[in-house]
């Protein structure tokens, strides 16, 4: 593998939002190929949990998306706090966002959202028997519907184009084939 890219120089193009820095690099390839105008990006890290309850339904979460204009299900989740570890993110937000909790989590690992432009991490939590545990706390910028779907019918919504993030798609999957292999999914 060829020495990683060379930072020869870096500006910041917007630095005035907690969720979104983007910075201008002139790198230089391993080859010596210099690039003078590279954007990267930079958003916090972020966790999202698969629940399944006992009676195999699915905590999801519906809401407007203004990137691609229209609704969306997502698995919840969101940013990690700074210093917070991956899995009380995790669990903080499956009773933030749906008003569940669970006792049974299995890490299923992690992806970069966007490993050519930026490192944000996406952490992807299986949480089993799940249940309500008390009342949703949404932000105020968040405006969420709490769908339970049927095990049975979350990969239709991914099919569907109802699932549109890629980081919900891929912890879809990655639950799925989990469950699967647990002998849960059958």
């Amino acid at each position: 593998m060829p020495d990683p890219w060379q930072v020869l120089d870096r500006r910041p193009l917007l630095d005035r939002s907690p969720w979104l820095r983007l910075h201008d690099e002139h790198v230089r390839l391993a080859n010596g190929v210099e690039i003078p105008n590279y954007v990267m990006l930079w958003e916090p890290d972020v966790a999202l949990v698969f629940a399944v309850t006992p009676d195999r339904r699915v905590p999801l979460v519906a809401q407007y998306r203004h990137g691609v204009q229209r609704v969306a299900v997502d698995l919840p989740g969101g940013y990690i706090d700074s210093g917070e570890d991956p899995l009380v993110a995790a669990q903080r937000e499956l009773a933030e966002e749906t008003g569940f909790a669970s006792d049974d989590w299995t890490r299923l690992g992690m992806l970069a959202r966007n490993s050519g432009r930026g490192g944000q991490a996406v952490h992807l939590y299986l949480a089993r028997d799940a249940r309500p545990d008390g009342q949703r706390h949404l932000d105020h910028t968040e405006d969420i519907e709490m769908r339970l779907t049927p095990l049975a019918d979350v990969m239709g919504l991914l099919e569907g184009g109802d699932i549109l993030s890629v980081s919900s798609a891929a912890g879809v999957l990655w639950a799925l084939r989990t469950l699967g292999q647990d002998g849960e999914a059958s």
